[in-house]
């Protein structure tokens, strides 16, 4: 707790960077072919801050943090803080039965998706991707006019002939 104490201001630094470096990196694409000499000396700056922070860990470095960020074993102990103490005697305030578990998050690109709007847009009974219409039936030109039952396509054949889509040639 004290390192953080101590180098809450370069962490502090280090977040500026980013966020000057994700403001740099706003409007650029694939088109851009060289990178702006000021992305150079704010990665620079941002390179030397952590080397900042990682010498007061000592030898072994933090648990913790890797420079600004949180390595891997602190998520675990972050997801289970139940077990983390400085105690096993702790654990007695639990039944013996209790899972101890992470709580249920979404992935990333899980988390974009909004869920509700997605389940109301789609008929489960009716619904058959595009993917799968191109992959089963290349003899389609235009999928978007064509809706399936998922009854009429044998989603569980693996065969890809395209049998299943002789009702449907142009």
């Amino acid at each position: 707790m004290n390192m953080w104490i101590v180098q809450k201001s370069k962490y502090k630094q280090v977040e500026g960077l980013e966020v000057i470096l994700s403001n740099i990196y706003k409007n650029m694409d694939s088109c851009m072919v060289k990178r702006p000499s000021s992305v150079d000396k704010y990665i620079s700056q941002i390179r030397d801050t952590i080397v900042e922070i990682e010498k007061s860990y000592g030898v072994l470095g933090s648990l913790l943090r890797c420079g600004p960020r949180q390595t891997f074993f602190s998520g675990q102990l972050i997801r289970f803080a139940d077990l983390y103490s400085h105690t096993c005697l702790n654990l007695l305030y639990y039944p013996f039965f209790y899972l101890f578990r992470a709580a249920a998050t979404l992935m990333p690109h899980e988390a974009t998706i909004d869920l509700k709007e997605k389940a109301m847009s789609m008929d489960t009974t009716t619904s058959i991707s595009e993917a799968q219409i191109k992959r089963n039936a290349p003899f389609l030109k235009d999928t978007k006019q064509l809706t399936l039952c998922a009854e009429e396509m044998n989603l569980n054949d693996s065969t890809d002939s395209g049998e299943n889509f002789a009702n449907f040639e142009d």
